[in-house]
């Protein structure tokens, strides 16, 4: 359990890294406070997944809980979590510059590897083949959209802009068509 969270870590920060920019810009001052709030997002995005899936999945623990009990415990412990999980994003959006959709990510990937080692070692549940397989290709498929090489948006004529480039569509040569949404010809 330790293991895969200190082999998920850095590949989040290498994801988030490679948002931020390339390498010229690494030791500039406005780089490394990127990198600090980086992590600091990181950081509470991981103890926030930590928190929500011990509230989604404690009860089980205690079998002779009623279910509103449960219920209330779980929303007590999902209300703190809220603490951790807004100041994340805002602090991954707004300081560190990153996209909801990759803090969407960074969030799914440490809720995957939360909740192996929470069945394994606070619900005593064996964590099957199937499992770490099943929980693999929804890893692979976090790794595409952080650091795959498409860039195009569906239905737009080109990439998507760059951190700065506001230009946007206004960019576009004339001629370019825009990517259809379905694959059917029509």
């Amino acid at each position: 359990g330790t293991l895969a969270v200190i082999a998920v870590v850095p590949i989040l920060l290498t994801a988030c890294l490679r948002e931020l920019g390339t390498t010229s810009a690494y030791n500039s001052p406005h780089h490394l406070d990127q990198l600090k709030w980086t992590v600091a997002a990181v950081g509470l995005l991981v103890a926030s997944c930590c928190a929500m899936v011990t509230a989604w999945y404690l009860h089980l623990k205690f079998e002779d809980a009623s279910i509103p009990t449960a219920i209330g415990f779980s929303w007590l412990i999902a209300g703190a979590e809220y603490c951790l999980q807004v100041p994340a994003n805002r602090i991954g959006a707004q300081k560190a510059g990153l996209a909801p959709t990759t803090l969407r990510c960074i969030a799914e990937l440490a809720t995957l590897v939360a909740f192996l080692v929470f069945q394994s070692q606070v619900l005593g549940k064996p964590v099957l083949t199937n499992h770490v397989i099943g929980f693999l290709i929804v890893f692979f498929g976090v790794l595409i959209v952080l650091v795959g090489p498409w860039t195009t948006v569906v239905g737009a004529r080109s990439g998507v802009p760059r951190a700065g480039d506001d230009k946007g569509d206004e960019a576009l040569s004339e001629g370019e068509e825009t990517l259809p949404l379905s694959l059917s010809q029509e």
